[in-house]
């Protein structure tokens, strides 16, 4: 059976993939609303190095979600961008299952500790992009 365009684009639209964009966009735009923007490297430590030190002092999140978040840093550039290890890799290196994993980076990305942006690999499956960043109240404690 041949499907016209409205249904194709119904179809489309409601794709797991779509809803997950589209909430990660929704999460982005509280963060941002909330005042959460990226860390900048300060003489002498990198923004990496400042990320940890707010999410270890300053950041009042549950010990299961610090423990990913040290986790994700080791994975990026100093700067705290071009982040992409798989929830497996993650799970692996803290000792924990994929659900918990997606459990605090969605706790970390819900409180602007971090972006998420799907990676287009050109294959079936797409990763994600994480990028640190941290809300600006926590940056001026």
């Amino acid at each position: 059976m041949k499907m016209d365009r409205r249904t194709k684009r119904l179809r489309r639209a409601a794709s797991p993939a779509v809803k997950r964009l589209q909430a990660w966009n929704a999460e982005h735009e509280a963060a941002r609303r909330a005042g959460a923007m990226r860390i900048e490297s300060e003489e002498g430590r990198s923004a990496r190095f400042l990320w940890t030190h707010v999410i270890a002092t300053k950041s009042r999140l549950p010990p299961g979600a610090r423990l990913i978040a040290h986790t994700l840093v080791l994975h990026g550039r100093a700067d705290g961008s071009d982040i992409w290890p798989s929830t497996a890799t993650l799970a692996a290196e803290a000792g924990c299952s994929e659900r918990v994993v997606c459990g605090h980076l969605a706790t970390l990305a819900n409180k602007g500790y971090i972006w998420r942006e799907p990676r287009n690999t050109g294959r079936k499956w797409a990763g994600t992009v994480y990028t640190l960043c941290a809300p600006r109240a926590r940056l001026e404690e």
